[in-house]
């Protein structure tokens, strides 16, 4: 399903040239997909941590943290001068900010020899309080042009991703996570050949040549073609489980299959019923 909606949010509705809608698209669906599993593995680290799997970094104020610090910069430099600040450099001081108090917190919450659940939610609760009526009183002191700039900052905007700071981004998350899996995880290993030509498999195929092949057919070939041809992966791969016998066939995959074919066909219907209209055309013109 993840692969349907994917290629359903790259190739349907588009309008343009497919150079512009690929490349706008997936820095979208690069940065959606980053937030979405920060969000998760800070989320599980959290509960980890706090031995609760119903709570969540929000009850810190972090979310009312991020406001504050944007609020102190349009308050105190204003809203032309934090408008034309360099996101690059506006990036690194949000991230220095939260990331120092942060740890400060933490370290006083769990370097105490009291420190328990209930202390945890009442600092959180506390500070966000703390931190949500200080922007409030900043922004009811600042002009209204000014807050209008601070209040697009306040909500994620994935329609103008900054190319340079996504890539950080990544960088930055994918080594935090290296980190956190080898502190709190075991490392497995492959036992065998087979399951080393089988990562190295992984590797080639579906991460390297994969990439290579639909960056090659994207700048070369029918993109048309290839957004409802993308279809048949999911479709493949389950036929193939199939057949090696690590899946059994069921009325629950052959209604997926017929709902990915379904949904190839509905984006390539320009195709199958546009060469249709054209000959009609044709042939009543003649």
């Amino acid at each position: 399903m993840s692969v349907v909606a994917i290629a359903l949010f790259m190739t349907w509705n588009a309008r343009g040239p497919w150079d512009f809608v690929l490349g706008f698209r997936g820095r979208k669906l690069w940065g959606l997909a980053l937030a979405g599993y920060a969000i998760a593995v800070s989320t599980v680290l959290f509960q980890t941590v706090t031995a609760n799997r119903i709570l969540s970094p929000a009850i810190m104020g972090f979310d009312w943290l991020y406001q504050l610090i944007q609020t102190t910069l349009v308050f105190v430099f204003g809203g032309f001068a934090y408008a034309t600040l360099d996101p690059q450099l506006r990036f690194a001081g949000d991230v220095v900010v939260m990331v120092a108090l942060s740890v400060l917190l933490f370290r006083w919450l769990f370097g105490r020899q009291s420190r328990g659940l209930h202390l945890l939610v009442l600092v959180g609760i506390v500070f966000g309080i703390l931190f949500r009526s200080i922007s409030n009183l900043m922004q009811r002191l600042i002009d209204p042009n000014e807050f209008a700039v601070l209040q697009d900052t306040f909500f994620a905007s994935f329609n103008a991703i900054e190319p340079t700071l996504l890539a950080v981004s990544t960088a930055a998350t994918a080594l935090l996570s290296l980190a956190c899996h080898l502190m709190l995880e075991r490392t497995v290993w492959p036992a065998t050949a087979g399951q080393w030509l089988a990562v190295a498999g992984l590797g080639l195929m579906p991460v390297g040549a994969a990439f290579y092949a639909w960056d090659h057919g994207v700048k070369h070939g029918n993109i048309q073609v290839l957004g409802a041809s993308s279809y048949a992966a999911p479709l493949l791969s389950t036929l193939v489980l199939i057949a090696a016998g690590a899946a059994t066939a069921s009325l629950n995959i052959l209604a997926a299959c017929l709902l990915i074919t379904a949904g190839a066909v509905l984006a390539a219907k320009s195709m199958l019923f546009g060469r249709a209209k054209i000959a009609k055309t044709k042939e009543a013109g003649a």
